[in-house]
């Protein structure tokens, strides 16, 4: 699996000039996406079933980066708010 201190770097690749490098970071960070959150009524929330219990720095950036951009990752990739 990708190492959580990755994301930040890989969220910096969602502005890039090259669209299949956009859409291949997106991809990438849509895959960390499932499985930490849930759509709720078009709206990311934390999936109750996800462990965040045990704290990490790079864990709980990544977390945050992920929700923040979600709708951008989502938009590249052009689907609507949903978790694949």
């Amino acid at each position: 699996t990708l190492s959580d201190g990755a994301v930040p770097y890989l969220i910096e690749l969602l502005d890039d000039s090259d669209a299949d490098i956009r859409k291949r970071a997106a991809s990438v960070l849509l895959s960390q996406v499932n499985g930490r959150f849930d759509v709720d009524n078009g709206k990311i929330v934390k999936n109750s079933e996800y462990k965040f219990y045990n704290y990490n720095v790079s864990e709980d950036k990544a977390n945050k980066l992920l929700y923040d951009n979600y709708e951008k990752i989502c938009s590249i990739l052009n689907i609507r708010n949903i978790v694949v």
